[in-house]
């Protein structure tokens, strides 16, 4: 049985909740960034029950001033259920803000088909921005992070 979920707003105080937080580290182990875009930050969630099984985190971003998705991550046990798509969907559709960006790694192949499934569009690319900005390496998909890709809906 496919279990049902509530697509709702996360108020401040629910963001801020420990399990809400290390979900968004699980997408973003930089502490830094997710308290930088966390003071202007929307949040909504995909709920099971009262656990939240995946994470929407957008609002105006400060160095573009663009409407930029800055997380976007779903639990292990409730991927592949369209969750992503769905939170992706919902903020195109109640925003009406255009244009939409989104950054991402370029070893990051399941969340680059979902944008671009989605309408988004590679603007630029940020070469050896992960190099300069994580400690330690990341690895994803068993390659080492360099390059962040922009993408943006218009």
């Amino acid at each position: 049985m496919n279990p049902s979920f509530i697509i709702r707003n996360l108020s401040p105080a629910e963001t801020a909740a420990p399990a809400v937080r290390r979900l968004l580290i699980e997408s973003d182990p930089d502490y830094r960034s997710i308290n930088q875009y966390g003071r202007n930050a929307c949040a909504i969630a995909a709920l099971y029950e009262t656990q939240v099984a995946a994470l929407c985190a957008f609002g105006k971003s400060e160095q573009s001033g663009l409407l930029e998705i800055f997380n976007l991550v779903v639990q292990q046990q409730f991927r592949r259920r369209g969750l992503a798509g769905q939170l992706l969907n919902y903020v195109i559709k109640h925003t009406k803000s255009r244009p939409v960006r989104v950054g991402t790694g370029s070893t990051s192949f399941a969340a680059l088909a979902l944008y671009q499934k989605t309408g988004f569009r590679i603007v630029a690319v940020e070469r050896d921005y992960f190099v300069r900005t994580s400690r330690p390496p990341m690895i994803e998909n068993g390659i080492q992070l360099h390059d962040r890709l922009l993408l943006e809906l218009w």
